[in-house]
């Protein structure tokens, strides 16, 4: 399903819930509608926790079947004192997944299962960035700014893309993932400090932000 892979189609074997509550931690929790031009087609519900110095970033996708029900899909990113780990999973019962790990020394592993096909795959090299992680150094301001190594879950690969930027009427910063072939591989909207637009495909599927009662009625259609 092209409009899955271009935007989440992996695996988490851990989630969210496994990072304990605590006083001093900081939660938020946002939901965009997915949109195939101006056709709603989906929802994305963005998780950020930050405990004890263990920050977790989960993206969890329902896209309704034509057939009804639901496909659910799971990207989780967690960093802490070892570095970073992602997983993607495609809840279904031959859905694909994956696991990938970068340690503080920049060495990145990655396991994919696939129906009947399990991969695996490394790479030492400092600066490869996995996407929620990019994203949320946008998000905080610290970069990246020009040209870096993003990890392509769906793909398995890394791919050369610079960080193009610019300020929108009212305020709001816009910034693309350009691939040197001149493909966007990724795009935020940002207003106040906040991510309230993403595109992960040229031309594909957007998410808007939207408020719970709107996602609440988009689900009751389902």
């Amino acid at each position: 399903m092209l409009r899955m892979s271009g935007l989440c189609r992996l695996v988490a074997p851990f989630v969210l819930a496994l990072v304990p509550a605590h006083a001093g931690s900081t939660s938020t929790t946002h939901t965009f509608v997915l949109l195939d031009g101006r056709t709603p087609v989906g929802l994305c519900t963005e998780h950020r926790r930050e405990t004890n110095g263990v920050l977790a970033l989960e993206r969890v996708y329902e896209w309704p079947r034509p057939t009804g029900g639901i496909t659910e899909v799971r990207h989780v990113e967690t960093r802490d004192s070892l570095g970073w780990r992602m997983s993607w999973r495609e809840l279904t019962p031959k859905g694909s997944s994956l696991h990938a790990e970068r340690t503080l020394d920049g060495r990145l592993t990655w396991r994919a299962w696939d129906p009947g096909d399990t991969q695996r795959g490394a790479w030492d090299r400092t600066g490869t960035l996995f996407p929620l992680e990019a994203i949320e150094a946008v998000r905080a301001g610290s970069g990246p700014k020009e040209t870096f190594e993003l990890y392509e879950p769906t793909t398995r690969a890394r791919a050369q893309v610079t960080a193009m930027q610019r300020v929108v009427e009212g305020g709001g910063l816009v910034v693309e993932w350009v691939r040197v072939d001149g493909v966007v591989v990724g795009s935020m909207r940002f207003e106040a400090g906040e991510l309230v637009e993403f595109g992960m495909q040229a031309g594909g599927v957007r998410g808007v932000r939207v408020t719970d009662e709107r996602a609440g009625y988009l689900r009751s259609q389902w």
